[in-house]
Order: C-alpha cells, then sequence, then structure tokens
C-alpha cells in the first residue's frame, strides 16, 4: 500500500499540494481505514487559510470521512465513518490522504444500503451535536433510541440546517423530545423533513417572541445553538430565559474561545469540545449503538445532502474553496477511488 495526501506545506499555504505521505499505524483507540469520501468543515478552511490550530508543518487537515477499514483485526473490510483526533498528539494528520485513522469509539459502521459519498457528512457534526446535547458537561438529555417514547420535553436547536444543527435535530428526537428549530426561510421545511416539530425564520425581528409563544406551557429542556454570533447567543438565551425549564444555552463553541458577557436571564453558557465524546460513554453508545442501527432502519438521514466537488484529492482545494461561498442544507463532499 501506498498513500498521498492534499498537505498545508506551511502556514496558511496556498493551495494545498498532493503528494506521498506515511502510512498511518493505528494506536491504542485507532482504526485505520481506506478513505472513499470525505467531507469539509469549517475548521478545514480555518486551519489553512487563518493558520490556526495547527502547530507544525507540513500538515494534513480534513476530520471527516468514510471507507473500508484496513489496520489489523477482527474489523477488517468493515465499512465505517468517523472523526479523525486532532487532539494533541494527533493535530495535523487528518482525513484528506488515501490512508488515515479514525477515532476508534467515535467511528460506527454504516449498512451496504447508504454510500461513502452520503455517510462522510455526519462525523464531526454529529460528535459536535451529541457532545452539545447528551454529555454531563453541556445539556446532559438522555441518549438516543431507536424506538423512542415521547417524553413531553422540547428542545430548540437554533441552526437547524447547519451540518450540526441537522444532526442535533434527528439526534434530539430520537431521544424522544419535541425540537422547535430555527433556519433561513428557505430551509425550514428541510428542517422538518428530518423531524423538526416547529421551524422558524431566524431573520424575523419578532423570532424570540414567535418562539416563546409557541411553546408557551412547554417543559423546556433548553437551547441548543448550532452556530457562532454573539446575537445568535443573546436570543437564545433570551428564548431559554422565558421559556423556563433548563437555563442552559448549549453552543458550539470550544473552551479555548470563552464568551466572556452575561447572557440575558443569567441563562449559563455550556462550551463544547467534541473530542469529550472519546473519553465518555456517550461516543461509543451513538457511534457502536445508535448510529449503525438507525442508519440501517432508516430513522437516522445522512444530512444535510451530500454535494459532490469532484473525485480525487487534487479536488480537495477546490471543495474547501467552495466552502467560502456557503453551504446552505448541504455539504461539500470529494470522493476518493
Amino acid at each position: 500500500m501506498a498513500n498521498k495526501a492534499a498537505w498545508v506545506t506551511e502556514k496558511q499555504a496556498y493551495p494545498m499540494k498532493v503528494g506521498d505521505a506515511p502510512l498511518p499505524e493505528p494506536k491504542e483507540n485507532q482504526i485505520t481505514i481506506r478513505v472513499r469520501a470525505v467531507a469539509i468543515n469549517p475548521v478545514d478552511y480555518v486551519m489553512q487559510a487563518a493558520g490556526a490550530l495547527l502547530e507544525k508543518y507540513p500538515s494534513i487537515t480534513g476530520c471527516d470521512a468514510a471507507g473500508e477499514v484496513t489496520s489489523i483485526g477482527s474489523a477488517v473490510g468493515d465499512r465505517v465513518a468517523g472523526c479523525v483526533d486532532h487532539d494533541g498528539d494527533a493535530l495535523g494528520q487528518g482525513t484528506f490522504q488515501l490512508y488515515c485513522n479514525l477515532i476508534e469509539t467515535l467511528a460506527g459502521k454504516i449498512p451496504d444500503a447508504v454510500s461513502f459519498t452520503d455517510a462522510c457528512v455526519l462525523p464531526i457534526g454529529m460528535c459536535t451535536a451529541c457532545t452539545g446535547l447528551f454529555e454531563k458537561s453541556t445539556l446532559g438529555l438522555p441518549l438516543p433510541q431507536l424506538q423512542p417514547k415521547p417524553n413531553g420535553k422540547v428542545l430548540v436547536v437554533w441552526g437547524g440546517s447547519s451540518s450540526v444543527g441537522s444532526c442535533a435535530i434527528q439526534a434530539a428526537k430520537a431521544a424522544g423530545f419535541e425540537v422547535a428549530a430555527t433556519a433561513g426561510a428557505h430551509n425550514l421545511e428541510y428542517c422538518k423533513s428530518i423531524g423538526a416539530d416547529y421551524a422558524f425564520d431566524y431573520k424575523t425581528d419578532t423570532l424570540v417572541e414567535d418562539v416563546v409563544a409557541a411553546l408557551k406551557g412547554k417543559d423546556s429542556a433548553g437551547v441548543f445553538n448550532a452556530v457562532m454570533g454573539e446575537e445568535t447567543y443573546i436570543k437564545c438565551a433570551e428564548i431559554a430565559s422565558q421559556l423556563g425549564g433548563t437555563q442552559i444555552m448549549s453552543s458550539v463553541l470550544p473552551p479555548n474561545m470563552p464568551y466572556d458577557k452575561p447572557l440575558p436571564g443569567g441563562v449559563k453558557l455550556a462550551y463544547n469540545f467534541c473530542y469529550e465524546l472519546k473519553g465518555t460513554e456517550v461516543g461509543p453508545a451513538i457511534w457502536q449503538q445508535w448510529v449503525p442501527a438507525a442508519l440501517a432502519n432508516g430513522t437516522l438521514k445522512c444530512k444535510p445532502d451530500a454535494y459532490v466537488v469532484g473525485q480525487g484529492l487534487e479536488k480537495i482545494q477546490e471543495a474547501v474553496d467552495a466552502w467560502k461561498s456557503g453551504a446552505s442544507a448541504r455539504k461539500y463532499v470529494v470522493e476518493i477511488p
């Protein structure tokens, strides 16, 4: 086997250069896969264009991948989707290569009926959403089930048409919650198609009032904010405060990006470190139990839809560039034959 990668050769280098790469060797809690499809995430652009997070060069970016397991063991040949570990020593050993290591507890089998192209849109979005929903450090909600029973509570998801928001809607529904989502007007039906019970246009001047009026009297499980931005933090906190119930706005902000201003109503902001899942029971519960079975029975959809930019490592830079133009209810994907 020979490996190649799309390299970021130095800080803020553009474009990526495709070249030979060492074959990754799996360490504890890692599996090696032959990558068949990768999805583009905002952090991929930030790592390259802003020179953020990466500490040494050349480096390989990329978070999401789907492919076949090649590392030694009983799982060889399994079709899986998962995310790499961009934490600690593994930083800069991403998915934009022919072979990569995934975090074993954050990788799940995908059924034959689900393509690599579709499956690769899930991993980092699902990890981020499930950290924000189910970890004790965030909202601490009960875990998703294949046959969920309605629990009478409602969760608000801000940014429901984003990758993280799409995963949050589906995971919350599988945990028994009603879901009220915000999105652009053109994506409201999309949010409902993946499980949202209510959908609100986030651009309306009366959004907070509209959400509170619609959900008044319901038991609030809090608010999950799938996007960044001070205005969204304030509005999410106003919704949580006025609804009562759980007074937490769970965010996608990592702990190293603190928001220091007080939120309306004294609502608590919960930070999100998606790799937290690899060390708790939440990761395996999501990726080894719920995701494979829910994909198999069709209750979990690979959303947002994959938009294939092209094939081969040479197309990855083009896909990262395309992300800058916006990715409303879709995720840019490159197939790796």
